[in-house]
This record gives C-alpha cells, structure tokens and sequence, in this order.
C-alpha cells in the first residue's frame, strides 16, 4: 500500500493589514493543499459591505493544470461612512468549495479571513475663528460651526457672551440632525459689537460653547468644542473737545463765546481750568468747568465766555490765549494726561491816536477881542508828546502858548488845553483876514503819535478900519463979526451897490459971500490906506464959489491917513442982484496905484450957497 501524503485542504493566509475607512486595502490568499481531481471552486462574500468589500466573489482551481497550489491574491477595500463609529471589525466569509466530481474539496472547511476597517471620523465640533474684530459702532464679525461626523442623533451646540456689554451672539444654538446631510455643512453665527460711551480701549472678549447635547448620541455629549476670541474695537479715544471762538473780543466789552465737551463719559469727575495769557486784553468766564461720570453730561457742550478788557492807549488789535489746562480727576486715568486744545483770540482795540483839535470859539477882532480852542489826545500815548503851535500870520493874530505837552500815563491825555488866540490890531482897512494856528507835528517817542499831523485852527481876524472919507464940514459964516452955531449932520456915501461909509458934516448957519466971505470943511480917511490916495476938489460954478485946496493927498503909512486936511470955500462977488445962490464942492472919487478899498468909494458932494450981496 503506497501511504497517500497529501490531505484536500485550502489553505487561506490572513489579511495583511488593515482596510482604512480612506480606501486603504488589505489582501490575502488563496490556495489548495493538493491538485483537485477536477475544478474546485470557493465563494467569498464580506459580512459587512458597510465597512469592506472582496474584490472576487469567488476564486477556481483547475485540475491537473498545476495552479492548484499557486496562491490567488484576493483583495479587501474598507469602505468609508461619515460616522464616527470606531474600528470595524468584519469577515470575508469563504463558501464551501464546490466541484463537479471531486468528492474531497467539497468535504473541506475553509477558513474566513477577519478583517478591521479602521475609522477616520472622530466626532468634533469644528468652530472657525472670528472673521475678524467687532467694533463698537455695531461692526460685526462671524464664525462658523459644522461637525466633523455625521451624528447618531440630533447634535445641538448653545453660544454665550462672557461681556454681553462688548458684544453678542446670534443665534444662541445651532443644531445639526442626524442622516440629513448637514452636519458638515458650516452654519454661521454672528457677533455684533456693543458699543459704550468711554474710552475703555479695545476688549477682548469670548463667545462660549456649550458642551454638544443630544439624546442618543454618545460621542458629541463628551466632546469639548473650542470657544471663539473676539476683540470689539473701542470707537471713543478720550478728548477734550474745545470749539473755535465765535468771534473777536473788543476793548468796548464785546464778548466772545467758545464751547467745551468731553469725546467720551469718563469714569471719574473731571475738572478742566480756564487762565487768560493777558488779563489786560481778555477775561475768561467761568474760571473752569466739570463733567460727571456716568450722568451723561460729559458730551453737553458747556460754554465759556470770554471778555474784552478795555484800555486807553492805541495798542492795535491784540491777539491773546485763553489757556486750557489738563483735566484734573481723581479716579479717570486717561482725561489727565489730556493736553487740551488753547482758544486763540483777538482783542479788537478801539483807540486811534489822534489830536483831538477843536474849533475856535468864534472870531478874533482888531480890538483885541479873543478866539479860544482846546486840544486833547485821543488815547494815553507811550511817551511824552509835544505840539507846537503857531500863528500862520502874526500880524493878525497871536497864540498863547508856542507849544503844549501831553504826559504819558499821568491821565493828562484826555485833558483839553485851552488856547487863547488874540486878534492884532492895525490902521489899514484890510477887510476880515483868514489866518490859521498851524499844529506843528507832534514831538513823542510814541510811534503812533510822531506820525500824525493834527488838524490846523482856522480862525478870522474882524478888521475894524474902514476906508472911508470923514468931511468935517465947518462952513463958518462971519456976519457982523458973530459967530453962529454950528449944525451937526450925517450923512452915507461909498460905492454905489456896495457899501456906504460915513461923512461928518459940520456946517455953521451963514454960507459963503458975495463979499469974500469963506466957508472950510475938513476932510480925513477912516483907515491907513495901503498905496498913496488922492481926492480930487473941484467947484461946480466958479462964478459963485472956488475952492482950495484942488486936491487932497493922503500918504500911507505916514500916520496923516486920520489927520483933517482943511479945505477953504471962498465966495465969489458979482454985481448983478441975483440972489442967495447954491452951488457944490464936487469930490472926485480917489485915486490910488493899489489900494483896492479907497478907488472904489464915491464920496458926497458938499453943497454950499453963496449970499449975494447986491440988491
């Protein structure tokens, strides 16, 4: 008997790894122990397509062709789910072989091959970071949430502020089902910032999730899911808010306004003082201001007036600071290392100097009647300041003082010097004169008031000389050696149209006779003449009376002008008995190279009648 060493058997090795959920396969082989006496075939099926599958369904070996015993390499592939579900273990599950007429192989148990597929899912929650930060003007800023893995059971994850005074989350839950394709799909939560009234900086704060909740999963209640770090970015810095000022001040006590607030509400009582850079040109009201903590008055705008400092001097407009010092608060760390902004303005002045130079009070006459005037300055000058005074024409009138001073700072300035102007007499009629009291330019170290030129005074000097003939008249009658009294008349005469200057007439009772009895008449000017005069005397009947001298001549300036120049009438006899006979000693009108006064008069006539003597 030939001992059979070979027993029909198959022989199946183990899986070479592991099959990964990723597609990562494992193989193994098949073969038999001895050439079958014909094919021989075995099924393979994977318990759980879930997690792997077989590459064949079934493997042969033919008979007698040798490939009985060469290994065939079957190949199992993990299948992947999206449930966190752990390391599978499965079993491709080999059938009974099967031949057609070989009776041993279908006798034989094959072994299964056991197979783990390894897991990549892990249950977590995955929480983006913040899109960026939150601001308190209501900028927001998003995550979002999904999970990892698809859940056994509805997941629901909670989310709250740790500083809802910073920021705030919507929604409060997400939730995530279970078997509807949405767990990995990134639901988007939104944090508004949450804005405050202080400088308090940029906050960081967290939005918290809560642990996951579901009523039959039990691998998302255990997981720890990340909170989300925001930062809400501060919209307040702290400052003072100081407004430009209104307008000017001015010296008259116009008033200028400016407004004081704080950018933010502070955490303390802050105190902020006012100071005047020149308290001669500008006062400032109140001398400080204080905003409340948390009483919501630190954004109202409290004002501050500012008041214009009149002085007496031309000092231009002058420019000056009210000065803001740095907050002052007990408790409020930002506010006091404030340099809060200065309020520059300008104190509009409202002198100008000036030599204040009245009119004259009236004329001056030739009598020595007087003129006066003042002069003052207009402000208090910086240096001592001297006007000197003349008369344009001395020969008509004369100031009393050749200068007058104006101290500097001793209240003097305002003061009126009173000027006596003094009319000048003189003996020629040269009408009313116009002269002036000429103000020198001011003498001062002031800058404003050597530059001036005051105001000259001008003023009439009233002439009291009249150029005019005054005829003394004495027609002297000698009768029987009596002297008869003398009539005493007036009479007008100058230019026709213009005006009459006045003659004395002085006439006795008796006229010129027949028998050589003379009549005299005086004449004389009213005024020195300017230029030589010459009155010519002529009579007009000769045959009743001649006289003598035939002209009169007046020198000027010889002192004569008022002197009577006498003039003798003289009848003339005939022997015809014709009566008393009136006749006129005519005056001519005068004659000068220049003076414009005595030309222009044309003095009366004087009337005389001569006695006839026949009978």
């Amino acid at each position: 008997t030939n001992v059979d060493d070979e027993t029909a058997s198959v022989i199946v090795s183990a899986l070479s790894g592991n099959t990964q959920e990723d597609g990562t396969t494992g193989t193994f082989t098949v073969k038999l122990a001895s050439d079958p006496v014909d094919d021989v075939t075995i099924g393979l099926t994977s318990q759980d397509t879930g997690e792997g599958t077989v590459s064949v369904s079934a493997v042969t070996f033919g008979s007698g062709d040798s490939t009985w015993n060469v290994a065939q390499t079957v190949t199992v592939t993990g299948v992947d789910d999206v449930q966190d579900d752990g390391d599978v273990q499965f079993v491709i599950q080999t059938g009974t072989p099967s031949s057609s007429s070989d009776a041993k192989y279908p006798a034989v148990t094959v072994d299964d091959v056991t197979a783990t597929n390894v897991d990549d899912e892990t249950a977590s929650v995955v929480v983006s970071t913040a899109s960026g930060d939150t601001q308190e003007d209501g900028t927001t800023a998003t995550f979002t949430v999904k999970l990892s893995s698809d859940p056994y059971d509805d997941v629901t994850i909670a989310f709250t502020s740790s500083d809802t005074t910073e920021g705030t989350v919507s929604p409060a839950a997400v939730t995530f089902g279970s078997g509807d394709n949405t767990w990995n799909v990134n639901q988007q939560v939104t944090v508004t910032g949450v804005d405050d009234v202080q400088d308090d900086g940029d906050v960081q704060f967290v939005i918290q999730t809560g642990t996951p909740s579901s009523s039959s999963d039990a691998k998302y209640p255990a997981v720890t899911v990340d909170d989300v770090t925001a930062t809400n970015v501060d919209d307040e810095t702290a400052s003072v808010v100081v407004s430009t000022a209104s307008g000017d001040t001015q010296e008259d006590g116009t008033t200028a306004t400016f407004t004081v607030k704080l950018s933010s509400d502070p955490y303390d009582d802050v105190t902020i003082a006012f100071t005047s850079s020149d308290t001669t040109e500008g006062t400032v009201s109140p001398a400080a201001v204080t905003f409340g903590s948390g009483d919501n008055t630190w954004n109202v705008n409290q004002q501050v007036t500012v008041t214009g400092v009149d002085d007496v001097r031309d000092d231009n407009d002058v420019e000056f600071v009210i000065q803001t010092a740095s907050p002052m608060s007990d408790a409020d760390a930002a506010y006091p290392l404030l340099s809060p902004n200065d309020v520059t303005l300008t104190n509009l002045d409202d002198e100008t100097a000036s030599v204040v130079v009245s009119l004259a009070s009236g004329d001056t006459q030739e009598d020595t009647t007087t003129a006066s005037f003042t002069v003052k300055l207009a402000s208090d000058p910086t240096a001592e300041v001297v006007i000197s005074l003349t008369s344009s024409d001395t020969t008509e009138g004369t100031v009393s003082a050749s200068a007058i001073t104006f101290g500097a700072g001793d209240g003097t300035w305002n003061v009126n010097q009173v000027l006596t102007v003094t009319g000048v007499d003189d003996d020629v009629d040269d009408d009313n004169v116009q002269f002036s009291v000429v103000t020198g330019t001011p003498a001062s170290a002031d800058a404003k008031y050597s530059v001036l030129t005051a105001d000259d005074v001008t003023l009439t000097n009233v002439d009291d000389d009249t150029a005019e003939c005054d005829c003394e008249r004495s027609i002297r009658e000698h009768t029987g050696g009596r002297h008869h009294r003398h009539l005493h008349r007036e009479a007008r005469f100058g230019p026709r149209g213009r005006r009459h200057d006045s003659v004395i007439l002085t006439s006795i009772s008796g006229a010129t006779q027949e028998d050589g009895t003379t009549a005299t008449f005086d004449v004389k000017l009213a005024s020195d003449p300017v230029d030589d005069i010459t009155i010519g005397l002529s009579s007009s009947n000769t045959a009743e009376g001649t006289v003598n001298p035939a002209t009169l001549t007046y020198t000027a300036g010889s002192g004569a002008w008022n002197v009577n120049q006498q003039v003798t009438v003289t009848g003339v006899d005939d022997d015809v008995d014709d009566g008393d006979i009136a006749y006129t000693i005519v005056t001519a009108t005068p004659v000068s190279t220049s003076d414009g006064k005595y030309p222009a008069l044309s003095p009366d006539d004087v009337t005389v009648t001569n006695t006839d003597d026949d009978t």
